[in-house]
């Protein structure tokens, strides 16, 4: 059995069509259930479907995972522009801590979904600029803590702009290429950033994955690119490029 949390989001959803087209037993974890006509999960069949409360509730019973293969979490704000820090330090660094404590105490893999916003304006450093960031900033950090002694694998992936089919409920937080591609629909003019940043106008460039790729990279990460020894721990990005070349992995 595999659960993933965030199933019904953009990213979760896409993931959790796969496994269940690949015939594997899935558990939705999520608020929303996407399940209505034109939802993100409308026609997949899944084993169960149940709420982020009930679940975290759930983390806190010894073997609460008993039985589970993997947790693919992806459950989170992704609102770059959310303002209520707590409500972020909750829904994003606790949440995904918790899953995190389950996962090692009843030794279950997790591949949790990190962000490269946590990098900023940085190139190969940290440097969050707003508080989704730095709530994943901060849960990255809990992890490296945590990784001498782990009981269980674990991988966290930074996603880059990620789009696709699917994303259209994200509204303003969907990707500049939806955005852009309406904005060319209905006037036949995109909006470009100006100059700023090095770029000049028109210039600015950003890696943005197509949303399949993401599910394929997870799985890869816990099927065959992700050592199964209880002792490992990577981190990846996620995005083209060179990005997709500076996978970087840290065991002893």
């Amino acid at each position: 059995m595999i659960i993933v949390t965030g199933g019904a989001g953009f990213i979760g959803s896409r993931l959790v069509r796969s496994l269940v087209g690949d015939g594997h037993e899935v558990v939705v974890v999520d608020d929303a259930t996407g399940e209505g006509p034109g939802g993100t999960l409308h026609g997949v069949d899944v084993e169960d479907h149940v709420g982020q409360e009930a679940f975290r509730a759930a983390l806190a019973r010894p073997n609460a995972l008993r039985g589970v293969d993997v947790v693919l979490h992806q459950g989170a704000c992704s609102d770059t522009t959310e303002a209520d820090e707590t409500f972020l330090w909750d829904n994003n660094v606790r949440y995904s801590v918790s899953v995190l404590d389950a996962c090692q105490r009843d030794r279950v893999p997790l591949v949790y979904a990190s962000s490269a916003a946590v990098h900023g304006r940085g190139v190969g450093g940290e440097d969050p600029l707003n508080g989704y960031a730095r709530s994943k900033a901060a849960v990255d950090a809990v992890v490296r803590e945590r990784t001498p002694g782990r009981r269980a694998p674990i991988v966290g992936l930074r996603y880059f702009n990620v789009y696709g089919p699917g994303e259209r409920h994200k509204g303003p937080m969907a990707s500049m290429v939806l955005q852009v591609d309406d904005q060319i629909r209905s006037s036949g003019v995109a909006r470009l950033f100006g100059a700023g940043e090095g770029a000049e106008a028109g210039q600015h460039r950003r890696g943005s994955p197509g949303g399949s790729s993401c599910p394929s990279t997870m799985w890869w990460r816990w099927s065959g690119g992700s050592p199964r020894d209880p002792t490992a721990a990577a981190s990846s990005t996620a995005g083209p490029g060179r990005a997709a070349r500076s996978r970087t992995w840290r065991a002893p």
